[in-house]
């Protein structure tokens, strides 16, 4: 069983691109895990492609350690020639992954992403407004109790 080495690169160990969002990186890694688990296929290779590719998933899934991964893969590839990374981005860039920033994308990919969210579509807007109004109610029925409850204490 084989984890990948420092060279290997876990974007291509799990088969998605490096600009890959976090929900299609984990939705590989199930897709590899459920054709290859050594429970389900018996040979060696899919041992070791799974092995793989929980340790590509174990430093993917963490934001803070992909950050990391990034950086050390994009200095990698850009040789030791290259400047540190300021955070900065170009071209209406905004960095994604906090302090220093490691993947630039545009505002429009940011707004993007917040569509795909469950809070923000249709369903995620109705469930917010029946949330509201159910703790309004109850909001209401609590100030009504209290107020009950003071008018008998105050009566006696």
């Amino acid at each position: 069983m084989t984890i990948p080495a420092p060279d290997d690169d876990l974007y291509a160990v799990l088969g998605v691109p490096h600009v890959a969002p976090h929900m299609v990186i984990r939705d590989a890694h199930r897709r590899i895990i459920r054709e290859s688990h050594p429970d389900l296929v018996g040979d060696s290779t899919a041992t070791e492609r799974t092995v793989r590719a929980n340790a590509a998933w174990a430093v993917l899934k963490d934001p803070v350690r992909r950050a990391a991964y990034d950086r050390r893969r994009a200095s990698r590839d850009a040789g030791p020639s290259t400047a540190a990374d300021d955070g900065s981005g170009s071209d209406g860039q905004v960095p994604s992954w906090g302090p220093g920033g490691v993947r630039p994308v545009s505002v429009a990919q940011l707004r993007e992403a917040a569509a795909r969210e469950s809070a923000y579509s249709v369903i995620g807007r109705t469930q917010r407004a029946a949330f509201s109004a159910a703790s309004r109610r109850v909001g209401a029925g609590i100030v009504l109790v209290g107020t009950i409850v003071l008018l008998l204490v105050a009566l006696r």
